[in-house]
This record gives structure tokens, C-alpha cells and sequence, in this order.
């Protein structure tokens, strides 16, 4: 396996790695790192060796984006290199990235693994400069690949119309493992309704008007921010200035591990995706992680218009559709879905979502790829 990260927060792909590993697979797990601290260059989990590729080329001295840049061509050119020498059965490539890679190594086979549609998504402007021989690469080493994974019906959809592969995409959701949790973290208990927030704290996904919402609501009502990132001050700033500071909570350093049970303390969850094709495509119809992290946790979703999470939310009758652009929207839906007769609904909906969206039910569709893929290589 390959993945353009350092691998430590990349829930999906270790989930992904430890049920090939537990199938009796040996995996090695290959992630690249370009700057900050420099985590250890090898170390086994769960029965696979993850392998980090760390830039050595001006990690600290060069920090713009030339820097960035550099490290990208001596990172990509070391893990080709490496790729070469373990010559495995089966090469696993997470993200367009990862598959680059694996072409500028030249093996095969490959299962091309993307978590989003690489070029229907906000880009730096580099990347959108090179982005028409880029989509032709992508679609050259795709239809090149013996088996691609996708992770829901919209993204398989586009790239099974736009890619020209023979076979539509495994889809291989990213539901939680429920027996991979840790321990909690604690939130506070003292209010009647605590809404939470998992996830990178960033642009895109309406936190200001989230915190805006604390401001139509009693004070009863408390707001945990589970998860660091950019934002993360000036969110905080934020809810001093609207007078709320002391009913918006963070914790900012938390591990994929301890997310769900650290959820599993509020009473809802707010997932404020939205249909935006500004966006681009891979966001409009996109399934989020925190989607997957809410129903582990057992807690009814607050969510906006977006395709793909209102068809679940809707299917499973677990939550509510508000528009995340309004805060008084937020607030209202963050009533109505408190009301005792609703959340005692949503939550018995809930148990019923989370004993089928597990990650045992997704891994088993990807141990039956592997088989496959398998068996098509040895013919």
C-alpha cells in the first residue's frame, strides 16, 4: 500500500491494512512525510509494517512552496524507488497520488484505491495549471488497474463514466471499526443538549455559523469542537466576541481511536456538509468520515443538503436537514431534533445504522476484491 500521508491520522487506510493483515496478508504499508516532526521510519500495528518515506531534502530550512515542492520530487522518487524493491504481489494505491507513484515505479498489479475525485475539488494553482495531462495520466494508469475502489455511489458513478474502466468500483464505505476504539475523552456533562463537532477544524464547513447558532439557543445547550486545525483560534475568537465562550468547548488533540467514544458523550451530532458545486464535484458528492464517526458514537445527525448524506440520513430516518449557511436554521434543527419524542426516534434509528454500517461489513467487500484481483493476476 501507498498513501501521499504520514499515515498517523489516516483512519481509512489503517482499517484498510489491519483487515488485510488479519486475512493473513502480510502488508507493508508505505506513507510519506515532508515536514514537522519526523515520525519513526518504520513500526508495526495490527499485524502490518508501516514504512515512512521522511524528506530529508530542506525539511526545516525551506518551508514556502518551492520547499514543498522539492521535497514532493525526492519523497515520490525514494518511495518508487522502494516500491521496486519489495516486489509484492499486489500493489495498493490510496489517492491519485499513491498511483503516480506506483506508475513512476512501474509495477503491477495495481488496485487503485480514491477516496475523493482528485480533479472535481478546490485546487492549489499548480496543480489546476497541470490538471488536463494529469486527468489523462490518471485515466491511462486507471484502466491500467485490475480492480478500483471507490467510497460511495456518487464518486463511483464519475469515475466509471469519465475514467473508461471496464468494471464500476468496489464501493468500500468509511464506516468505523467499532472494535478498534479507545478511551474517551471528556467532554462536559452539565448541559440538557451537547452538540458536537468531529473533525479538522477548517473552511468549508460552516463552523462560524455553527457557533453563530449557540446564540439563538438556551444556555443549556453546549457546543464540543472535537478535533484541532487552522480555524481553531479564530472560531474560538468567535465565540467570545458573539458572548458564548463559555458554552463552546474544543479538544483539540485527539487520535482517530478515541473519537467515537469521545462522541458518544453528546446527545447530537453536526455534520454541516451542503450541496456546493463551487466546491467542486468530489465535495458535492462526497460521504464524510464524521458521518460514519456519528452513528458509531449513537448520535443523531444535523446535517445541510448534500446528496449523499441526506440519502443515508434519510434512509435510516436519523436526523435532520438544515441549511448550514443560516444559523437560526442550525439552531432550529438542533430543537426539533432534541424535542424528547424525535431524539428518542433518531436514537433507536441510530443502533439500527450502526449495528449495519460497520467496518466488518465493509472490510468483508475488500477482502473479496483482493481475492479476486487475485485470481485474475495468477490467469
Amino acid at each position: 500500500m501507498i498513501v501521499d500521508n504520514d499515515v498517523i491520522h489516516d483512519a481509512r487506510v489503517r482499517k484498510e491494512a489491519a483487515s488485510l493483515a488479519a486475512h493473513g496478508w502480510r502488508v507493508v504499508l508505505m506513507g510519506i512525510s515532508r515536514s514537522g516532526p519526523v515520525p519513526p521510519a518504520s513500526e508495526v500495528r495490527d499485524g502490518y509494517t508501516i514504512e515512512r518515506i521522511n524528506a530529508r531534502l530542506l525539511r526545516h530550512q525551506l518551508t514556502n512552496k518551492i520547499g514543498w515542492i522539492l521535497r514532493t520530487l525526492e519523497t515520490y522518487l525514494r518511495a518508487a524507488w522502494r516500491l521496486r524493491q519489495i516486489n509484492a504481489r499486489m500493489y495498493h494505491a490510496h489517492d491519485f497520488t499513491g498511483l503516480i507513484i506506483c506508475g513512476m515505479a512501474g509495477v503491477r498489479p495495481v488496485i487503485y484505491d480514491s477516496h475523493e475525485i482528485y480533479f472535481e475539488r478546490p485546487m492549489q494553482p499548480l496543480t489546476r495549471m497541470l490538471s488536463a495531462p494529469l486527468r489523462r495520466i490518471e485515466k491511462a494508469l486507471a484502466q491500467q488497474a485490475v480492480r478500483m475502489i471507490a467510497t460511495g455511489d456518487g464518486h463511483a458513478e464519475v469515475f466509471k463514466n469519465t475514467l473508461g474502466i471496464q468494471q464500476a468500483p468496489v464501493i468500500v464505505r468509511n464506516a468505523i471499526d467499532l472494535n478498534q476504539t479507545g478511551a474517551a475523552l471528556e467532554l462536559p456533562q452539565h448541559y440538557r443538549v451537547l452538540v458536537a463537532h468531529s473533525g479538522w477544524l477548517i473552511g468549508g464547513r460552516h463552523l462560524s455559523e455553527l457557533i453563530e447558532a449557540m446564540t439563538h439557543l438556551p444556555d443549556d445547550v453546549g457546543l464540543a469542537l472535537v478535533g484541532g486545525g487552522s480555524r481553531r483560534e479564530s472560531l474560538l475568537h468567535q465565540a467570545a466576541q458573539l458572548g458564548v465562550e463559555q458554552r463552546v468547548h474544543n479538544i483539540a488533540r485527539i487520535v482517530p481511536e478515541e473519537i467515537v467514544p469521545t462522541l458518544a458523550q453528546a446527545t447530537v451530532a453536526a455534520v454541516l456538509v451542503q450541496a456546493d458545486p463551487s466546491q467542486g464535484l468530489s465535495h458535492h458528492l462526497s460521504l464524510p468520515n464524521k458521518v460514519f464517526e456519528a452513528i458509531a458514537a449513537g448520535l443523531p445527525i444535523i446535517t445541510g443538503p448534500s446528496p449523499s448524506v441526506v440519502s443515508l440520513v434519510e434512509q435510516y430516518d436519523i436526523g435532520v436537514i438544515c441549511d448550514p449557511q443560516n444559523p437560526q436554521s442550525i439552531a432550529d434543527a438542533i430543537q426539533r431534533i432534541t424535542q424528547p419524542e424525535n431524539l428518542q426516534r433518531y436514537r433507536e434509528n441510530v443502533q439500527r445504522a450502526r449495528h449495519e454500517l460497520t467496518w466488518e461489513a465493509e472490510a468483508r467487500k475488500l477482502i473479496a476484491l483482493y481475492e479476486e484481483a487475485f485470481a485474475q493476476t495468477r490467469t
